[in-house]
């Protein structure tokens, strides 16, 4: 048991001492003046001494007892826990200012019903007592706005009021660790430490749940409290992806007007899954150096039709260029309109992506330059059969450029010019120029390596393993099988780079017959593409820790080895590897809101509407609003844009049952359940479980009064009976009647 108000019970607990004083005092020993009349007194008092004596201990009980506890119940006596009145206090806030807190419900955001939570819980606190709050909030990565806790509790509120909802998700297990490492490595003494979650705590917060280990305080377990969870689930449809087909776009005449579109999918939750209709929307956007995205061109929009229970629905718009493209990375921004779709959150309406308009792509096919023309078809070399896959000759032209490289003149300065290489004479080359092909490809260029053609010796492999720092497992031959097919892949199966080519890539791939390979192995760290029918890669892409990679073939490109260049699907997998293959070169970087993990080679600075920051890979800063960044140079040149968008993870708005909240919450808090922080029967927050100890039952001070005003009772009626104030007026009356 613990006391509220220890001073006042100590006040109590010495006033008890009071009737036992006056009883002492009373009992003082007189000298007795004997008279005739004493003796019949004598012997009545002597008969009625036991029945005294009885009524004054009973009497004296009572009184001691009326003050011992009213003495109890203001001092405010608590079950099962420390005691924590007139302890300074210390309050960690944890609010809840993720993309969920966002969601509109009754007119207004979630997280205005949490900023009034927190609020009430803050009047609770005592300035002059020493009490201090922190405010940690959610939004991954969780941040300390106010840690160590403080004690100007006016600049903790104001912190409380100036919070808006941001668009990452919520990072329940950082802000309780950042929680934590404060406790831990304060000295707060006698002060009692709280612990208050504020979230409506919604399956998008929800959404992974780590288990949580038990808080260490620097005195007694920290008390752990959560509002209430909210009640019922809330609509939402949102943009899950929106992607160009290809981020590369060729702005020559030739490019074929497919490649200038995006796909865009949407979901969902049941709560929303109505009948209906939404729209959406897709433009370009230019980004200033302050960050601030401008208009680049016309919107296309397009009209999406939901039936009864769909969750997905997916949608492809075209990308209207402008007239006049300059060398730059440019923002896609696909924005959905719900339309008669109920939708409790906007944020995660907007999605962004970088393309890149270029007027070509140059391929350098790297091979040995020969001036003979093949006598037939079958006499083509493996270059001449990558030139016509590139630029077959077509009206209008494929906005793909090929030149032949001779081995012997791979440098930096020459392979600068080219957005690909393929390497159809690996045989021919040199150290140096693998090295050179790996810088080349960690530039965001694909690389294609294909056997060499006509001869069984393939000892080129183990140079690409060294300078490509990949593990390729092939031998230094070349091995025959007869009719050795390419296995058939579904259309959820095909990898990225084929993804255009997934509705008839099985058609495409039946028929072509291998009787020579090189075999290798996609180890750890590589993508098959293609496959033979035993199981084994025919094409793969490889990569290494240093952010090398190239595509292998294991055919060469010669009708000796395999009718593959002969085949339909000889020119659309040449050009996809090339189109699909140069989205490294888009300087710009997509990521969702949260931890800047990842930024364009060479950026040194980060500058967004919301700020700006120093980049550093070792302390990673944040963005957790969605928009446009641009990426800056040392020099201050721009190297390429940050585009962030909105957690999608955190739109989903379905409740959580209390009892499973509180079960997660159960580990923080040790031995000691935690509490949910609600309102009482008249609206206002019950702030005293919230700032209490943590095992705290609560204060039982109505039960003392009730039994102080008991005993209280007791001694008037002892009190009365003792006196004989009863029968002294009928014996009065009685004489004067006599009388």
């Amino acid at each position: 048991m613990s006391f509220l108000q220890p001073a006042l019970l100590a006040f109590g607990l010495l006033s008890v001492a009071a009737p036992i004083l006056i009883h002492i005092l009373l009992r003082r020993r007189r000298k007795p003046i004997a008279f005739g009349a004493m003796r019949f007194l004598l012997e009545a008092h002597r008969r009625q001494r036991r029945r005294t004596r009885l009524e004054q201990i009973l009497l004296l009980a009572a009184r001691c007892l009326a003050l011992l506890f009213a003495a109890l119940a203001v001092g405010g006596p608590v079950l099962g826990g420390d005691a924590y009145a007139g302890r300074p206090r210390v309050l960690y806030l944890l609010v809840d200012n993720s993309l969920t807190s966002s969601a509109i419900r009754e007119g207004e955001p979630e997280l205005a019903s949490g900023r009034a939570a927190a609020l009430a819980a803050l009047g609770a606190l005592d300035p002059a007592r020493g009490d201090r709050a922190s405010l940690i909030t959610l939004a991954g990565p969780a941040e300390g706005v106010i840690l160590p806790p403080s004690s100007d509790l006016d600049a903790v509120a104001e912190a409380v009021r100036s919070l808006a909802p941001s668009d990452a998700r919520a990072d329940v297990e950082g802000a309780v660790r950042l929680a934590a490492s404060a406790m831990s490595a304060g000295d707060e003494g006698s002060a009692v430490e709280s612990l208050l979650l504020v979230s409506s705590m919604r399956e998008g917060v929800l959404s992974e749940r780590p288990r949580l280990t038990p808080i260490e305080g620097s005195g007694a377990a920290p008390a752990v409290s959560v509002t209430r969870p909210a009640s019922g689930a809330l609509p939402s449809v949102w943009i899950e992806s929106a992607r160009p087909l290809r981020p590369v776009l060729v702005t020559g005449d030739g490019s074929p007007t497919q490649d200038r579109q995006v796909g865009v999918r949407l979901r969902r939750d049941a709560t929303s899954a109505v009948a209906g209709t939404s729209i959406v929307r897709v433009g370009l956007e230019r980004v200033g150096d302050d960050g601030e995205p401008r208009s680049a061109g016309e919107s296309a929009r397009r009209l999406v039709r939901w039936d009864a229970g769909q969750l997905e629905q997916t949608a492809t718009l075209p990308i209207e260029l402008p007239a006049r493209t300059v060398r730059e990375t440019l923002v896609l921004r696909t924005t959905l309109e719900p339309g008669d779709l109920p939708d409790a959150i906007a944020r995660d309406n907007t999605a962004l992506a970088a393309i890149e308009p270029k007027s070509e792509l140059r391929v350098a096919i790297i091979a040995r330059p020969e001036s003979s023309d093949p006598a037939a078809v079958s006499d083509l070399r493996p270059d001449q059969w990558v030139a016509a896959a590139l630029d077959p000759g077509i009206d209008g032209g494929t906005g793909l450029t090929p030149s032949v490289i001779d081995t012997a003149l791979i440098d930096r300065a020459r392979l600068a010019g080219f957005d690909a290489a393929i390497v159809t004479r690996p045989d021919l080359l040199s150290d140096a120029a693998w090295r050179e092909l790996a810088a080349f490809s960690r530039a965001g260029r694909p690389v294609l390596v294909t056997p060499r053609s006509g001869s069984a010796g393939q000892g080129w492999t183990s140079s690409l393993e060294s300078g490509f720092g990949v593990d390729l497992g092939a031998g230094a031959s070349s091995v025959e099988h007869p009719g050795l097919a390419l296995a058939s892949p579904s259309a959820a199966s095909v990898s990225e780079e084929l993804r255009l080519l997934s509705s008839e890539i099985a058609d495409l791939v039946r028929g072509v017959v291998t009787t020579r390979s090189l075999p290798f192995e996609a180890g750890e760290g590589a993508r098959v593409l293609l496959e033979f029918e035993d199981g084994r890669p025919a094409l793969a892409r490889v990569a290494s820790e240093n952010g090398s990679a190239c595509f292998v073939l294991a055919v060469a490109i010669d009708l000796g080895w395999t009718d593959l260049p002969a085949r339909p699907i000889f020119l659309p997998l040449i050009q996809e590897l090339v189109r699909q293959g140069v989205a490294g070169e888009v300087r710009g970087v997509v990521q969702v809101a949260g931890p800047v993990d990842e930024v364009p080679p060479g950026t040194q600075n980060v500058v967004s509407r919301t700020g700006s920051f120093r980049w550093s890979a070792d302390e990673p800063a944040a963005i957790r609003t969605a928009g446009p960044a641009v990426a800056a140079s040392e020099g201050g040149d721009r190297a390429g844009l940050v585009l962030v968008n909105t957690d999608t993870r955190a739109s989903t708005l379905s409740a959580t049952a209390e009892d499973e909240v509180l079960a997660w919450l159960g580990d923080l808090a040790g031995e000691a359940p935690a509490r949910v922080f609600g309102v009482d029967e008249d609206g206002e927050f019950d702030t005293r479980g919230v700032l209490g100890a943590g095992s705290s039952d609560g204060p039982i001070d109505w039960p003392l009064l009730v039994a102080a005003l008991v005993m209280a009772l007791v001694d008037v009626t002892l009190g009365k009976h003792a006196s004989h104030a009863g029968s002294a007026a009928p014996r009065g009356r009685r004489s004067e009647q006599a009388r």
